[in-house]
């Protein structure tokens, strides 16, 4: 519950924003267990967010953290495409507008196909990559004329959608209209959601992202011996570890050079 740079680590430290991302890891863990009408990230997040309110009305918002505030509502225009084309400077800020975009499309084009691959060994399925990025490209240019950042597919949210019965096209284009609606009508309501609670839930999914096959080979690694009987081993895991590190240091560009 701290800030990303806090000056005064101690004094900022929210110790009861652990027990609410806690609480929503282990009801979404367990979410099956509990009921199979509703996914378990949604009983996380209805149990996190109870207990925050909870110790807000016991403690007072000192002990518990943040929640995610006011969220900025209404369709917007795409006046950003139209006033960049007229502006009178364009030529003095484009060389740093196609360098910029061409890092963002690379970048973005590597993680949609991460992703795809990863959900490929999930679902046995094979993903066309030309169409997602076509049809990447040009949502990233619609959504520039409106204002909005560059994005690409995430293994995180395409886990979320499997996870929950998501098996067809339609699944990804709900998940985009309810996005849409929770902008344009429940901004206000997604503002009194802790931020601890959304934290516990990301933790579930990044568990749910380790690869069955990497963590055998990790098994198999640390037999005696397994050097020198299947070095292969050992090259696979030293080349995880370092992109797992590099990531987290550098991004994920420098992770996929490595």
């Amino acid at each position: 519950g701290v800030a990303p740079h806090p000056a005064d680590l101690l004094g900022e430290l929210r110790p009861f924003a652990t027990v609410v991302g806690l609480t929503t890891a282990i009801v979404m863990w367990n979410g099956k267990k509990i009921t199979t009408k509703l996914h378990g990230s949604i009983l996380g997040l209805l149990a996190g967010s109870a207990v925050h309110y909870a110790l807000l009305f016991g403690l007072g918002e000192s002990y518990v953290g943040a929640v995610v505030g006011e969220i900025p509502s209404g369709m917007p225009t795409p006046h950003y495409a139209a006033d960049m084309l007229h502006a009178d400077a364009f030529f003095s800020y484009a060389p740093f507008l196609f360098i910029a975009s061409f890092s963002l499309a690379i970048l973005g084009s590597i993680e949609s196909l991460m992703t795809s691959v990863a959900m490929q060994s999930q679902t046995g399925a094979r993903a066309n990559a030309n169409r997602e990025l076509l049809g990447q490209g040009l949502g990233g240019m619609v959504a520039s004329a409106f204002g909005g950042m560059s994005a690409a597919a995430a293994i995180g949210p395409s886990q979320a959608i499997y996870g929950a019965g998501g098996r067809g096209k339609v699944s990804g284009v709900f998940s985009s209209l309810i996005m849409l609606a929770v902008y344009l009508a429940l901004g206000s309501f997604v503002g009194y959601l802790p931020k601890a609670a959304l934290s516990g839930i990301l933790l579930v999914l990044a568990a749910h992202m380790f690869a069955v096959w990497s963590l055998q080979l990790f098994k198999r690694m640390v037999k005696p011996r397994s050097l020198l009987r299947q070095p292969q081993l050992w090259q696979s895991g030293v080349v995880i570890v370092l992109v797992m590190v590099v990531t987290i240091v550098s991004g994920l560009v420098a992770a996929v050079a490595v």
